[in-house]
């Protein structure tokens, strides 16, 4: 089964990622032009994914389940310079996660490292919010590092945590 953005999928529990303008405008079908239309965006994709889910072969064990949806806000919707990201959990309550956006023309694999943060942090038995905060902090200091590699969009520093330059 395919799905068209990055997604972490368990029986209990779904994740969707996507950033703010094509993915989710795609999935919910609507423009986004403001705050209050990333969080209606939001409900249409957890209302699409229960329809995925109940007609998904894969899925065919397990009760349809509606997905926590974060919707990445770093093109910024209200305010051009916040890189505000929102949530909406499982159970329908949802928490906008404020963020400044960095100035860093190396922003390669964001959106990876992101995904890859928050499946770390639920195999830790994380709850989605925490596991969610946390990646968002921790890509959050990889770009606010600026590692500097090579030309155009160089990659994130996942050595930032540990203090020293990347041994290159």
């Amino acid at each position: 089964m395919k799905y068209p953005v990055p997604c972490i999928l368990q029986k209990e529990q779904t994740v969707f990622l996507g950033q703010m303008k094509p993915e989710a405008e795609v999935l919910s079908g609507r423009a986004i032009a403001s705050s209050e239309d990333v969080e209606a965006a939001a409900s249409l994709i957890a209302d699409r994914c229960v329809a995925v889910w109940e007609n998904a072969p894969d899925f065919a064990d397990a009760a349809p389940s509606v997905p926590a949806i974060l919707i990445k806000g770093g093109h910024g919707v209200d305010e051009p310079d916040a890189a505000d990201d929102y949530l909406r959990m499982a159970d329908g309550e949802s928490v906008w996660l404020r963020g400044t956006r960095i100035a860093n023309d190396n922003t390669h694999g964001t959106g990876c490292s992101l995904s890859s943060a928050i499946a770390c942090g639920l195999a830790r038995g994380f709850s989605v919010d925490v596991a969610v905060r946390d990646a968002k902090a921790y890509v959050a200091g990889a770009l606010a590092a600026g590692l500097n590699l090579g030309r155009g969009s160089g990659p994130l520093d996942h050595m930032w945590q540990y203090g020293a330059p990347m041994p290159c």
